[in-house]
């Protein structure tokens, strides 16, 4: 259709639903093809460009004009209002590369599944490790100012055949992590509360909740452990990587809306025995998954699996 009718009608469609979003998604899982969608991006193994054929090149064309007509006119009509432009990763680096006015946009978004994979696997385009594509997109290309943002991203099911149900929170948290580490404003549908309670409950996406489908909506470890989370790290501030010498072994440095240091340290695998060498202080609590805290003196700790935060003034 005509790119500025359909963006009169988006406009319209924003006005009818009030101002209530962080930001609006420009487009939702979409893709030029599904060979351009699953490659893994030429940039970032030092590759030309895939080269669109005609059909993916009027896709493109399609998009760009649909999208740039109703940037330009949210813009004049409703300049309050943030947009947010991404889908699939390869999707996005298309108009990255052209040059997409970002003058038009506040952020770019990126949706990932991960599923059964383990949040720390090298990126790809399914997992959050994608963030980095758009980290090093954003740099090459001069993005750099836009908000990054997850939307309709993370599911880890618990149904039979799927994940654990400690292995579920284990991996949210640490997804959760990443994501914070590299810069991300706002996981917009990720996760679940609850799963769902009719036959989709079999898919790959209504097994993911935070807590079990009804009649019972009782708490999965899950739901503890985002909760830990979310409590420790609220307001907090990340402040970057902490070198382990491992490559198993994470440690990631925020800092807490009280001033004191958290260090969230885990393993990908298994159980190690590990210290912070620590300066200025040794009043130090160890906050496991579960919230459980205990003193640790000197900042020794036993790391596994599922992240534990260490806090402290040093």
């Amino acid at each position: 259709g005509d790119p500025a009718l359909e963006a009169v009608k988006m406009i319209e469609d924003m006005k009818a639903r009030g101002s209530n979003p962080r930001y609006w998604q420009i487009y939702w899982e979409d893709m030029l093809s599904d060979r351009h969608h699953r490659r893994y991006p030429p940039s970032m193994i030092g590759r030309a460009p895939l080269e669109l054929n005609e059909a993916e090149q009027a896709r493109l064309k399609s998009y760009w004009d649909r999208a740039e007509a109703y940037a330009k006119l949210a813009r004049k009509e409703l300049p309050q209002e943030k947009l947010a432009l991404g889908a699939f990763a390869n999707f996005t680096e298309e108009f990255l590369r052209r040059g997409f006015p970002k003058g038009l946009l506040d952020a770019i978004s990126l949706e990932a599944t991960a599923y059964r994979t383990q949040p720390e696997r090298p990126p790809d385009t399914e997992n959050v490790q994608a963030l980095y594509f758009i980290q090093e997109w954003k740099k090459k290309y001069g993005y750099q100012d836009l908000d990054t943002i997850m939307v309709e991203s993370l599911f880890r099911g618990t149904a039979p055949g799927y994940l654990s149900e400690r292995d579920q929170a284990n991996y949210y948290v640490r997804d959760f992590l990443h994501g914070l580490a590299y810069g991300v404003k706002l996981f917009g549908m990720s996760a679940m509360i609850t799963d769902v309670s009719n036959d989709y409950y079999r898919s790959s996406w209504g097994n993911v909740g935070l807590c079990h489908r009804a009649p019972e909506p009782s708490p999965k470890e899950s739901y503890v452990a985002y909760a830990t989370m979310t409590d420790v790290l609220d307001q907090a501030r990340y402040q970057g990587y902490i070198g382990t010498g491992s490559t198993s072994l994470y440690a990631l440095h925020f800092t807490a809306r009280d001033g004191e240091n958290v260090y969230t340290v885990w393993t990908t695998r298994g159980k190690r025995p590990a210290a912070l060498q620590l300066e200025g202080g040794t009043n130090t609590v160890v906050i496991d998954a579960m919230h459980r805290q205990i003193l640790a003196p000197g900042g020794s700790l036993v790391a596994g699996e599922s992240p534990v935060y260490v806090k402290t003034r040093a």
